[in-house]
């Protein structure tokens, strides 16, 4: 039997459960990622009543979490 290969890379940090597209950036360096699609593990207000999302690194560190704000209609992630 052959073990499973996906044919979708870019989601290969999506287990199971919900997804956001996130736009990734870093301010500190100018540069644009891209936007990816990542699992949400989750969401939550800060003290300004920003919506803010825990979210799976897309870039290969599966155990690390990152957190998205949604600015600008999108959910953005600095990576700086």
């Amino acid at each position: 039997m052959k073990p499973f290969v996906s044919k979708f890379p870019k989601t290969r940090n999506i287990q199971s459960g919900d997804t956001l597209e996130v736009f990734f950036f870093n301010s500190g360096f100018g540069t644009e990622e891209g936007t990816k699609r990542c699992q949400r593990f989750d969401l939550f207000l800060n003290e300004g009543e920003t919506p803010y999302a825990t979210i799976c690194n897309p870039f290969g560190l599966m155990d690390t979490k990152l957190v998205a704000e949604f600015k600008n209609n999108r959910w953005q992630c600095d990576l700086d």
